[in-house]
């Protein structure tokens, strides 16, 4: 058939699935960029520096590991939930 585009359905779908991957990744690299700096150098809660592993890992996050695990800890006694969102 002339004048009609070919259509390989394997290898198109490929591309199409790489485009996608690609785009998510460009997605993730902006928005922790984006999230950069809204962390911060030391815990909240124990004024002691948040190591650079959990900022890089975390930028957002406001508290150290072991804080913010106690501080979700309590958030779970006192609401009675077994799951939280977020660096709260």
């Amino acid at each position: 058939m002339q004048g009609q585009a070919s259509w390989n359905m394997p290898d198109d779908i490929d591309r199409i699935i790489e485009d996608e991957e690609r785009a998510y990744e460009i997605g993730v690299k902006v928005a922790r960029r984006s999230l950069a700096g809204y962390g911060r150098a030391h815990c909240e809660s124990c004024e002691q520096p948040i190591p650079p592993a959990r900022q890089k890992a975390a930028p957002w996050a406001t508290r150290c590991r072991d804080c913010q695990e106690a501080y979700e800890e309590r958030v779970r006694r006192n609401s009675g939930s077994t799951r939280l969102g977020g660096d709260e």
